[in-house]
C-alpha cells in the first residue's frame, strides 16, 4: 500500500528549500492549502474566522499586518498515532502562512484577535483608514 506521508514529505522539503516565498506562490495559486478561513464583512467591520487546531500558545502563531495583507501563520501539530499507516488523510498540519487582503478602510491600531477551542477570530474594524505601517496583532488566549 503506498503511503500518503512520501507527497506530503515532498511537500515540506519544497517549503524548506523556498522559505516564505513558498506560502505566497502556494497560497495565491492554491487558496485551500492549510487552514480555512472564513471572511465576512458588515458596515462597521470585517470578521475572519479560521479553524486552527492544536495551538497552545501564543507563541505557537502569528497574525501581523504587512499593508495591504493581514498575514496568518503559525505550524499547526501532527498527532502521531504510532503502529499504523494511513489509508486516507484529509486534516492539514504542518507550517502554515495565509495572506489575506484588507479593507481599504480598515483601521489597523483597532484590530482584535481571540483564539479558543482551535478557533481563530479577527476582526477589523471598517470606519475609517489610519497609517499603513505594519503592525503585529495580539491574540487574546482563552486555554480552556
Amino acid at each position: 500500500m503506498k503511503k500518503h506521508n512520501k507527497n506530503f514529505n515532498t511537500f515540506q522539503e519544497a517549503q524548506k528549500v523556498l522559505g516564505e516565498d513558498f506560502w505566497d506562490v502556494l497560497s495565491d495559486a492554491y487558496p485551500l492549502i492549510g487552514p480555512r478561513a472564513d471572511i465576512l464583512q458588515s458596515e462597521v467591520e470585517m470578521v475572519i474566522i479560521m479553524d486552527i487546531p492544536g495551538i497552545k500558545t501564543q507563541q505557537d502563531i502569528k497574525i501581523s499586518l504587512q499593508d495591504p495583507y493581514l498575514v496568518i501563520q503559525g505550524e499547526i501539530p501532527n498527532i502521531e498515532v504510532p503502529h499504523y499507516e494511513y489509508l486516507q488523510q484529509e486534516r492539514f498540519y504542518g507550517s502554515f502562512r495565509k495572506k489575506i487582503k484588507m479593507p481599504s478602510n480598515a483601521i489597523y491600531q483597532q484590530l482584535k484577535a481571540s483564539y479558543r477551542q482551535g478557533i481563530l477570530q479577527i476582526n477589523i474594524p471598517t470606519s475609517g483608514r489610519t497609517s499603513s505601517e505594519d503592525v503585529t496583532v495580539p491574540i487574546e488566549f482563552f486555554n480552556e
